[in-house]
């Protein structure tokens, strides 16, 4: 079981989707880090979001108070990079065959088990690293100052999840979020290779996730119902207050049906 699942890591490291993943992610924070350190007017520094406290690294990371566009889009962005490594791999091993050499040695259960963890982990570093080089970059550039509690910023406010830690720890915060938003992109990858067992074409293994998800973002704040926004409950930054329930909803969900959808169409198939 080990050296399988140190094959399959092995093979999604020296994947191309996985290096795309890299690459895209990282320069998704350099760019967010180069706008915000390129010259601005000085009156750019009155708007509302800088209007609450100082500017530090917790208001300039990714992450943080959405100081550039590439803030704001980053939770989608990430589901398009929590696929890319090796979402596909699975849909990959039976269009190639690969998956009928593996039958004569390793269980229906103990394959699907390892292609699932190094999915899972791919997922989950995909799309944290853009967050990760953010942190660093901003780290370099903008002081550690914590924000005041009495004085509540544009999007933090007394009722959003770790806003105490945010206030009191803000460091730890972005380091929660981060291990949240892997949980998330995690729990992407894996549904992404599950949806692989219906659909046959790689790219659209890649990009089914991204848009169901945002497919369903979009009919949830047509009809009124914006805490179930997953897209919201994943940013660093919230928006809305009742988004408590949402991110286990999310986790659970994706996971359940990921599961079902391998074990009806791997485990209980004849096909390996």
């Amino acid at each position: 079981m080990k050296e399988l699942f140190f094959y399959e890591a092995h093979r999604c490291i020296k994947s191309k989707g996985f290096m795309l993943s890299v690459l895209l992610g990282t320069a998704i924070a350099v760019m967010h880090h180069w706008i915000l350190r390129k010259p601005i007017l000085p009156e750019w520094q009155t708007d509302y979001l800088y209007a609450f406290y100082p500017i530090s690294f917790y208001s300039q990371w990714l992450g943080g108070e959405r100081a550039t566009s590439i803030g704001s889009y980053a939770p989608v962005f990430i589901l398009l990079l929590a696929c890319l490594p090796f979402s596909a791999s699975l849909n990959n091993d039976y269009s190639s065959g690969i998956v009928n050499n593996l039958s004569a040695s390793v269980s229906p259960t103990q394959y699907l088990a390892a292609k699932s963890a190094v999915t899972l982990l791919a997922g989950a570093f995909s799309g944290v690293l853009p967050y990760m080089v953010s942190m660093i970059l901003n780290l370099c550039s903008y002081p550690l100052i914590p924000l005041d509690a009495a004085y509540p910023s544009s999007f933090m406010a007394p009722g959003i999840l770790f806003y105490h830690v945010w206030c009191t720890h803000p460091f730890l915060y972005c380091l929660l979020y981060m291990f949240l938003i892997s949980l998330y992109t995690g729990s992407v990858a894996l549904f992404g290779m599950a949806m692989g067992r219906i659909v046959n074409r790689a790219y659209v293994i890649i990009l089914l996730p991204m848009i169901l998800i945002i497919t369903i973002s979009n009919l949830l704040q047509i009809a009124g119902l914006s805490a179930f926004i997953p897209i919201s409950a994943f940013s660093p930054v919230q928006i809305f207050f009742s988004t408590y329930w949402t991110i286990p909803l999310w986790l659970v969900g994706l996971s359940s049906v990921s599961y079902a959808l391998l074990k009806r169409k791997v485990i209980d198939s004849d096909a390996l």
